[in-house]
């Protein structure tokens, strides 16, 4: 068993955190309680709630943490056993100036932000890298695929091993014309703040004579018999090429409503879903069993869907 400390917002929904991120509430393991960290009176007048990470996404706030070099020569010096010694209260051959500095880092230290799908999606990395030109720290992600990190202006030490999302229109657009398809829409979860690639997608294939027909979104709060409405209205426009973007949790409703509506891939339809689900996202049978929830399909009817 592996016990991973989870740093999530107070508002979090932890059952739709578990269901969408596969993680198993094992129940409490110590009182509970808050992780936070001291900062001077005025710092917590100015900005309320400062009690979570998400702060730092307000650029103007993250701002505040901006230590000048007469600020860090100040603090430096508490550092110090006395005025006269160079001696640091950090005793280690790796701490010669105070400053804590592993051996294998001799110059810039990065960050590697690592985690599928989870902490290291756009949603988490978002604060962090914009915080991080303040402490001229190098954050690399592989996950984080948000087209908005790509301003260097904001993000200027936020760098990536994967693309950013707005280039699979270009992919979209190929694909399409290779094929011969003339028509696409798109079905996503509100209060995603990543899917702006579906805008750039929309553009570029109508610019090349594709018809984008609608981008549907749903709420994630909806009423679980909703969902229904949603892909009878893409089956009334005639629709066939689907690009779906939601989590695991909404992918087997949406999934579970084409097969009653028979709009599978036996009857001409063509799912494009998120490449970031989880491996086994179709298996019904476990989720209704082990996650509480209501799908009305089996794992293999949701098998001839996919």
């Amino acid at each position: 068993m592996v016990n991973l400390e989870v740093w999530i917002a107070p508002d979090t929904n932890l059952i739709e955190f578990t269901n969408a991120y596969q993680v198993k509430d094992c129940g409490a393991v110590a009182p509970a309680g808050r992780f936070g960290w001291f900062v001077p009176l005025p710092l917590a007048y100015l900005v309320p709630g400062m009690d979570h990470w998400r702060i730092f996404a307000d650029e103007s706030t993250a701002s505040l943490f901006s230590m000048s070099d007469r600020d860090f020569n100040y603090v430096q010096s508490f550092a110090r056993l006395s005025a006269t010694d160079n001696r640091f209260y950090c005793e280690e051959s790796f701490c010669t100036t105070g400053i804590f500095t592993p051996t294998h880092c001799n110059t810039s230290c990065a960050v590697l932000l690592a985690g599928h799908p989870g902490p290291a999606c756009s949603d988490t990395v978002e604060p962090l890298a914009g915080v991080t030109k303040h402490f001229r720290t190098v954050v690399i992600s592989y996950s984080a695929e948000g087209s908005t990190f790509s301003d260097r202006s904001k993000y200027p030490y936020f760098f990536r091993t994967i693309g950013e999302n707005t280039q699979y229109k270009f992919v979209y657009l190929q694909l399409f014309q290779k094929l011969g398809w003339e028509q696409v829409a798109a079905l996503t979860e509100d209060g995603h703040k990543y899917t702006e690639y579906i805008s750039h997608t929309q553009d570029l294939l109508q610019a090349n004579g594709i018809t984008f027909v609608v981008n549907r979104k749903f709420p994630r709060d909806r009423e679980k018999a909703s969902m229904s409405k949603y892909l009878q209205e893409l089956k009334n426009k005639k629709v066939h090429i689907i690009i779906g973007d939601m989590f695991d949790v909404a992918v087997r409703d949406v999934m579970c409503q084409a097969y009653n509506l028979k709009m599978t891939a036996q009857e001409g339809y063509v799912w494009f879903l998120p490449q970031w689900l989880a491996p086994n996202w179709y298996d019904t049978d476990y989720y209704n069993a082990h996650h509480l929830e209501n799908v009305m399909c089996s794992t293999t009817q949701m098998i001839d869907v996919s």
